[in-house]
């Protein structure tokens, strides 16, 4: 009886002894956990239903804050993207000569972004292992730029470039980069919700996909297209409030 006491004691102290050690392994990994980091910055690109396949650019710095929210790890979220917003009626169009042209359009909008928010991760990798799940909420203001859609116009035997108007319909685009001393700033605000899908890790590389909706506002009409009287649709895709959904592919660096 006395050797069956003895035994369950030295049975239970190992078990707690075991228990004791276990713990103090989870806590020790969790301390040193890769996956929960202190800053991360990245650079990406963008896809959206206002842009096409190639959309902009954009770089991010997320930093770890104190404290748990909703007992969730929480990062502080910094970012600026560049996009260029086109209008759903526009359309690029190739004549006989060989040359592309986008009918009526008018004007480029470069959208430049800095946002502030919050990411809130619902579930962090594990051991490099598994996907990152996070939120984000961000907002800040935008620096519109409205630059003129340039075409090539031929006038007293020679090639000038100039804005495009209605009348000069069927020019030959100048390219995209001519016209940026005629650009006009039109301030603006926006603001999103996205989900972050943290796909892979090496060492303290990361490759994730951002996917979400904005909404952009700004303080009057972007004239992105022009129609001539007779078509009687001047305001067609012009616009100061935009929506759109978006994906934003990235790769960074993790700081732990």
């Amino acid at each position: 009886m006395r050797i069956s006491v003895a035994g369950a004691v030295l049975l239970f102290m190992v078990m707690s002894s075991a228990h004791v050690a276990g713990q103090a392994v989870r806590k020790r990994a969790l301390a040193n956990n890769p996956d929960i980091y202190k800053s991360l910055l990245a650079f990406g690109i963008n896809t959206n239903t206002n842009s096409g396949i190639l959309g902009g650019a954009n770089v991010r710095y997320t930093k770890l804050l104190q404290g748990a929210l909703f007992g969730k790890t929480q990062y502080q979220y910094m970012a600026l993207e560049i996009i260029n917003v086109k209008s759903p009626k526009e359309y690029t169009t190739t004549s006989g000569l060989g040359f592309n042209n986008i009918n009526n359009k008018a004007n480029y909008l470069f959208s430049i972004r800095p946002q502030y928010g919050r990411e809130l991760f619902f579930y962090n990798r594990q051991n490099n292992e598994g996907l990152g799940l996070s939120g984000i909420v961000a907002a800040g203001p935008t620096l519109g730029l409205e630059k003129p859609f340039m075409v090539q116009w031929q006038e007293g035997g020679r090639t000038v470039t100039v804005p495009y108007n209605p009348s000069l319909s069927g020019a030959p685009a100048a390219g995209i980069l001519s016209g940026f001393g005629k650009s006009k700033i039109v301030p603006g605000l926006h603001a999103k919700a996205a989900v972050n899908l943290e796909l892979s890790t090496f060492r303290h590389n990361v490759t994730g996909l951002e996917v979400g909706f904005l909404v952009e506002a700004f303080t009057r009409r972007i004239e992105l297209m022009a129609y001539s009287n007779s078509q009687n649709v001047p305001n067609v895709g012009n616009r100061s409030f935009f929506t759109s959904g978006y994906i934003n592919l990235y790769f960074g660096t993790k700081k732990q």
